[in-house]
């Protein structure tokens, strides 16, 4: 549910108290808007914050705050000094309210009654920006650099000292942590702090900021707004939710174990929740959060699955979609930039650019119907009224802030009328521009306008001057970095016919050509080396391996011997793949790979270098043929039009690149530029003479045209004209002669006009023709550039393959380095660990064979004191043994003491009693004694078995470092002996989408196998699938095998049943034998079947001619059917028209005898008949027309949009 609240004019003090009556009860408990439709907060919202219950606290720019407690109650707080805000926060469920001014005043507030607590500054030269608490009341207020801890209570706070930062940027923002005392420090740039909150101590106490750092991370790009969504242990682990910079929502997994580390922390998962970027993030239930962004829309989205420790992963989009998207203030300036939760689930929503509210309920639907709250204005009780109660003193005091509030916004008022005359001014100079600006400023004002005008003419010359050098600095740079380290500079040739269709070269740095003998050097080694290798045993088929993945049509013919080899191009002293196995190798590899590169450049250098003085030739010459045409044009009085021109870059000159066109500069500084027109020419006659001669023209063309004048007496302008019936012989004659030659001139002139014009249109089309040639050449290196950048990258990516080679060996021993470092360490431990284990295993023998002693003496003791007093006395003495052995036996048990002398028993002498007493004292101090050993032993025996396990880990751990060794030399051997290759793959084999941007993918392309493992994989793969065929193969020959015999056994029986088919033959031929010679012929077998054949057919025949019968009468009978069903229907339409007739005619008598008395009504509805005759065959005539005007206009569209006519048949 959401609604907004627009903004009217009106004063601050237009405020209403009221209370809503009880028949309002029925109101829907949840309002749609806070503040009226007619009245908005005065005033920009800070910050909204929640309250106990279901109210919030809303804090404004100017110092002002509202506290919302129900829906139907606003009260609106306005303190007595109005101060800027910085920041705003609550603490105690939002009872308490602690400020941040401009000023750098420290002001708390109890949101509840009004009444300010406190209003301080914490430092002198302290302006802090940011405030933030928790609910405990603990209050971290920062600056750019610093932080002052502050410990607030429901009345005054206390102030725990400060701590200086030394971070590279500044602070943007606080945010607390559930756990402990923690909190996180956001920079600008990205750098985040875990700091935790110190212990009470002096308020001028400095703490090293090192002390209470309790962890440090480098997030890749800056945010705007973080909340910690997972917190594992003390800040162990930290899930963070961040609003970025870059307008995204991401989510990282902080680690302490990795705060030690430099590297950039990467996010985990993307979200585009904002368009605009994110402005807050709060939580709304345990799994879910909202945020709000500056697009005006609240996003809510489930984070139940991040709230666990998340393994690293590279950064991927969030293909999770949020739970809900409320458009809130989506035409908003500036969109959300604060929302809070209140207890009732209700989102308050507040912008910093107006003082409109939105309420949202995201879990029910809106609620149409809504009801005004009422507003009440209180003044906040300053803090002196509220110790000292209101005095005289306070009114006065009170007084005199009221004239000052006045007296300031007087000044508003002033300045507010100072800034709207400094527009109208400007807007005047715009209109006339006669009026100077001096004249719109009032006198008093005059001074202070012209010296803002010097200022800002200074200021302008300072920031022209420091332009200029950092132009030129930027200049300095460019030639220094781009230009004077290139031995070959970029450049390109365009078309002379498309437009943006140029061919660049290769770019060669002067280092790559001082490197070119350490190349001769390393390529005179490997020559060495194949001469050498001339000798060895398999030296062709090494060659016949050792083709190279980077070899092209130059080196395919490297195979014909070692003498070729040895003058070929660096591509053929490549090593092949399974031969760089050893580190001087692969750099002697990489060293020839980059001369290969320098030579494809440079072949294709030299291929552009010649196409471009082929182009500056052919231009020379189409500027030649131009003024050539041009001549020809005037020649034959005709304008100049009608010229080939062709399309010349000026950037294909490189001088350019530092010269700056008046078409590229803005349009605001074009126009301070001097026009033209403006520009003073001294002599235009010069000038004239100047162009006209640089452009290699002729003072004075010749037209081509009759120059032949007519005589006097011809020509009728003249006074001396005579008419031609009044001519004389010698006139006629002159005329006659002079038409003979106008005759002849014509043609001749005739004859060099089209001359002229063939002269014309063949150098055109020479022009032409050259362009044409060029612009194929051009196709042509084109081509070439595509096949020397797909060489050049092949490579390159080789290279890149050899340097990752060399850093895996080198990982490869770090590793092994480490592990022989780990198998040493527990080495040592288990040694360490065995003479400790020996050690307890010595004392805990020790102490058991003391306790055995003394267990055997305190059994023997009775019998070996038996003899000894008391216990020899004649009277007592048995007794005392009887006594002292129950006594033991109960002491053993915990059920008797150690008796006292001072209490003799049984009348036992005082001196009987001592002794007795004595020796049980002595029992219990063996006893005690035997426990004590008792207790030292097992302690002994527990310490042994943890030494025991200690060690047995130990040993396990070096037998671990000892099998990773072994498989890490494993891995090193294959990773060592394994090579990449690079294969060229046509289009059509592979839908490749990471293919290089090189080629123009109409042949091939290239395509890099990064991954080695992945490659032997495949490798082993495929040797399992040829095992798979050769089990295959092998089930398949068995096959064949059974297939065989299986074969020969059908072909005996074949034989078998051939044999008994031959017996079978010859018994027939033996019986019809016996019938022949018997002479009964007719009851032969053969005859039998012939009758029975014969039978058969005559009942073929017979059935035949039935069926053709039933067919033909069939036939006949469909047509019986149809001609008596056409004639039903026949009758059926008579009887039909019988009918209607029969009942006209019933309806005409029934009209005649009911109107039989002679009234016009057969008159009036004769009439009706015949209007409504007409009319319907009018309508008729009107709906044909209209459907004749329909045909011709849809038949007039279809002629002008032929595409109607698809479109009408298809509608149709």
């Amino acid at each position: 549910m959401c609604t907004s609240v627009e903004r009217k004019a009106s004063t601050p003090s237009s405020y209403r108290r009221g209370k809503e009556e009880e028949g309002d009860a029925a109101a829907p408990a949840v309002p749609q808007a806070l503040v009226p439709v007619k009245q908005s907060l005065p005033s920009p919202v800070l910050r909204v914050d929640a309250v106990e219950g279901a109210g919030f606290v809303v804090c404004c720019v100017d110092g002002r705050f509202a506290v919302v407690k129900s829906h139907a109650s606003l009260d609106y707080f306005v303190p007595e000094e109005t101060m800027q805000l910085v920041d705003a926060c609550t603490y105690y469920g939002g009872k308490r309210l602690a400020t941040i001014c401009t000023e750098g005043v420290f002001r708390g507030f109890n949101t509840l009654t009004g009444q300010e607590l406190w209003c301080d500054a914490l430092n002198d030269t302290f302006r802090p920006k940011i405030c933030q608490a928790n609910a405990k009341g603990l209050i971290v207020v920062c600056d750019e650099n610093s932080i002052h801890f502050v410990r607030a209570t429901e009345e005054t706070y206390t102030l725990h000292g400060s701590a200086t930062t030394q971070v590279s940027s500044d602070i943007s923002f606080v945010r607390w942590l559930s756990v402990r005392d923690l909190f996180l420090v956001a920079c600008q740039n990205g750098e985040l702090y875990l700091l935790r909150f110190p212990e009470p101590c002096a308020e001028d106490t400095v703490h090293m900021v090192e002390s209470l750092i309790q962890g440090t991370w480098w997030l890749d790009f800056p945010f705007l707004d973080m909340f910690p969504c997972f917190v594992h242990g003390e800040g162990d682990i930290i899930n963070l939710l961040v609003h970025s910079a870059d307008k995204d929502t991401k989510l990282y997994a902080l680690e302490k174990k990795r705060d030690s580390e430099t590297k950039v922390l990467r996010p985990l998962f993307l979200m585009r929740d904002h368009s605009s970027g994110g402005t807050q993030i709060g939580r709304l239930t345990d799994t879910t959060i909202f945020s709000s962004g500056a697009d005006g829309r609240v996003v809510i989205r489930d984070i139940a699955h991040y709230q666990t420790k998340l393994s690293p992963i590279p950064p991927s989009k969030e293909k999770r979609k949020p739970e809900k998207e409320i458009a809130v203030r989506q035409f908003g300036r500036g969109g959300v930039s604060s929302v809070c939760l209140t207890a009732g689930g209700l989102l308050v929503c507040g912008s910093r650019h107006d003082g409109v509210l939105h309420l949202v309920r995201p879990d029910i639907a809106p609620v149409p119907s809504w009801k005004e709250p009422t507003w009440t204005r209180r003044k906040i009780k300053p803090l002196m009224d509220a110790l000292s109660g209101n005095s005289e003193d306070a009114g006065q005091e009170s007084e005199t802030r009221r004239k000052g509030n006045l007296q300031q916004q007087r000044q508003e008022l002033y300045a507010r009328l100072e800034t709207l005359k400094a527009s109208w001014a400007a807007a005047m100079v715009d209109k006339d521009p006669q009026v100077p600006v001096s004249a719109l400023v009032v006198d008093r004002r005059k001074e202070e306008f012209e010296t803002e005008c010097e200022e800002a003419i200074d200021t302008m010359n300072v920031d022209e001057y420091y332009h200029t050098l950092t132009n030129e600095f930027t200049q300095d740079n460019i030639r220094k970095k781009c230009c004077d380290t290139m031995d070959v500079s970029r450049c390109k040739i365009t078309s002379l016919l498309i437009l943006g269709v140029e061919v660049h070269n290769y770019q060669i740095l002067k280092a790559t050509r001082e490197r070119q003998q350490l190349v001769r050097k390393v390529a005179f080694l490997r020559k060495l080396q194949l001469k050498a290798s001339t000798g060895h045993r398999f030296h062709g088929l090494r060659e016949m391996e050792g083709t190279t993945v980077i070899a092209t049509a130059e080196n395919g013919n490297a195979n014909a011997g070692t003498d070729a080899a040895l003058s070929a191009s660096p591509s053929s002293l490549f090593y092949a793949p399974q031969d760089l196995y050893t580190h001087s190798r692969l750099i002697i590899q990489g060293i020839l790979l980059r001369s290969r590169v320098l030579e494809l450049k440079d072949a294709f250098n030299r291929k552009f270098t010649d196409l471009r003085e082929l182009k500056k030739g052919v231009l020379s010459q189409m500027e030649e043929r131009n003024q050539r045409c041009v001549k020809i044009l005037r020649q034959l009085d005709q304008p100049i039009e009608g010229l080939f021109h062709p399309y010349v870059d000026p950037e294909e000159d490189m001088s350019t690149l530092f010269t700056v066109a008046d078409d590229e500069l803005p349009p605001d500084v074009r126009e301070l530029l001097q026009h033209k027109s403006d520009v003073t020419i001294y002599s235009p006659a010069n000038e004239a003479a100047l162009k006209q001669w640089m452009d290699g023209l002729e003072k004075d063309v010749d037209v081509v045209r009759v120059h032949i004048t007519p005589p006097d007496f011809a020509d009728e302008t003249k006074d001396s004209f005579v008419p031609p019936d009044e001519r004389t012989e010698d006139q006629l004659r002159i005329v006659d002669e002079y038409e003979k030659k106008l005759k002849e001139e014509t043609e001749a002139v005739n004859q060099r006009k089209e001359a002229l014009r063939n002269e014309f249109a063949a150098l055109q089309k020479e022009t032409q023709k050259a362009a044409t040639q060029v612009d194929e050449e051009l196709k042509v290196l084109q081509q070439t550039r595509l096949v020397a950048s797909e060489q050049i990258d092949e490579a390159e990516l080789y290279a890149i393959s050899l340097f990752q080679h060399v850093l895996l060996v080198a990982a490869f021993y770090q590793q092994y380095a480490h592990l022989n470092t780990e198998a040493r360490r527990a080495q040592k431990k288990v040694v360490y660990t065995r003479t400790l284990l020996e050690a307890k295993r010595t004392s805990a023998n020790a102490i058991l064979a003391e306790i055995e002693s003394l267990e055997e003496e305190y059994g023997k003791y009775i019998s070996s004191v038996c003899d000894d007093a008391p216990f020899n006395d004649k009277t007592h003495g048995d007794k005392m043994i009887r006594r002292l052995t129950r006594w033991k036996n109960k002491y053993d048990e915990n059920k008797a003491t150690v008796p006292s002398k001072e209490t003799p028993v049984d009348n036992f002498p005082p001196d009987l009693w001592a002794a007795f007493c004595d020796h049980c004292e002595e029992l219990s101090e063996m006893k005690s004694e035997i426990n004590t050993l008792d207790e030292q032993h097992r302690a002994e025996t527990e310490a042994f078995t943890a030494i025991e396990e200690q060690v047995h880990n130990w040993e396990n751990q070096v037998n671990e470092c000892n099998v990773m060794r072994a498989t890490i030399r494993r891995e090193f051997v294959s990773h060592l002996l394994d090579t990449t290759e690079i294969y060229y793959l046509h289009q059509g084999q592979i839908q490749d989408e990471s293919a290089t941007a090189t080629s123009d993918f109409k042949t091939s392309f290239l395509r890099w196998d990064n991954d080695v493992h992945a490659h032997n994989k495949l490798l082993l793969q495929s040797d399992s699938e040829a095992q798979a065929l050769l089990q295959k193969i092998g089930k398949r020959k068995k096959n064949m095998k059974q297939t065989e015999w299986e074969t020969e056994r059908l072909q005996y029986c074949i034989g078998t049943l051939e044999m008994e088919l031959r017996h079978l033959h010859t018994l027939r031929i033996t019986r019809q034998m016996q019938e022949w010679l018997s002479g009964d012929v007719s009851a032969t077998e053969e005859r039998t079947l012939e009758g029975i054949a014969k039978h058969m057919d005559f009942v073929n025949v017979s059935m035949k001619k039935k069926v053709d019968d039933l067919h033909a009468t069939a036939l006949r009978l469909k047509a019986q059917i149809a001609d008596r069903t056409t004639e039903n229907g026949a009758i059926d339409g008579q009887f039909q028209q019988l009918k209607g007739n029969v009942e006209d005619l019933q309806t005409v008598q029934t009209m005649v005898e009911a109107h039989a008395d002679g009234s016009e009504h057969f008159t009036r509805r004769a009439k009706d008949i015949y209007e409504t005759a007409e009319l319907e065959e009018l309508a008729r005539t009107q709906q044909e027309e209209l459907l004749r005007l329909k045909r011709e206009v849809d038949r007039l569209r279809e002629r002008t949009f032929p595409s109607f006519a698809v479109v009408s048949k298809r509608t149709m």
